[in-house]
């Protein structure tokens, strides 16, 4: 019970930092009494939360599906006009749901504006994303994209790459991606802004 109230607790005060948009605020809260050590074992979303944000990454926190989309509607809102490209059947059903259109064509002639995909794993180590896909189109993805939208689950945060990379051959083992890459904290730069929907899952 003890940890499962640590956990609570860390997870408000992650929700309270991101509504006051404070980037001093996350690294302050987090000095919470709790094993930290235990924390990197246990919790590698956390870990994973806190790292994210300190290589630049924006990060927001969904409690369920319907905030997940109630947060993806408030984040597009105001980018109507944008080029939005998706090639997963999946997020693109979300992404209708939200009333946000997108291309779902490998077509990378020219820059979009948002790229919207599903993360394969999270490393708590690092901070860093591994995503996939099937295009061998994206030989380096900072010239196609302005700004990287990832959606994952709370789950999908492992401790290392290795553990991480593992993960993503488990779950492909009839047609591996074309693919893979990780987003380390060299791709957060002024150039390439990387913003992640994490949906909790208990």
């Amino acid at each position: 019970m003890e940890s499962a109230s640590a956990k609570e607790k860390v997870l408000k005060t992650i929700r309270e930092a991101l509504i006051a948009k404070d980037e001093e605020l996350l690294p302050e809260k987090y000095e919470l009494k709790i094993d930290r050590e235990k924390t990197k074992i246990d919790f590698p979303d956390l870990v994973f939360a806190e790292k994210f944000q300190k290589n630049g990454g924006e990060f927001i926190l969904c409690q369920n599906g319907k905030e997940l989309v109630e947060k993806i509607t408030h984040f597009f809102h105001d980018k109507k006009l944008s080029s939005i490209f998706c090639n997963n059947s999946d997020l693109g059903e979300v992404l209708k749901a939200c009333n946000v259109s997108s291309f779902d064509k490998t077509l990378i002639s020219s820059p979009y504006d948002y790229f919207v995909m599903p993360v394969d794993a999270m490393v708590a180590e690092t901070g860093a994303i591994v995503i996939s896909t099937s295009s061998t189109n994206l030989e380096n993805i900072q010239n196609h994209f302005n700004h990287i939208v990832l959606i994952a689950l709370s789950t999908q945060a492992k401790r290392t790459e290795k553990e991480a990379l593992s993960t993503i051959l488990k779950n492909n083992t009839n047609s591996y991606p074309a693919q893979t890459i990780i987003l380390r904290n060299t791709h957060f730069n002024k150039n390439l802004k990387i913003t992640l929907f994490l949906r909790y899952v208990a």
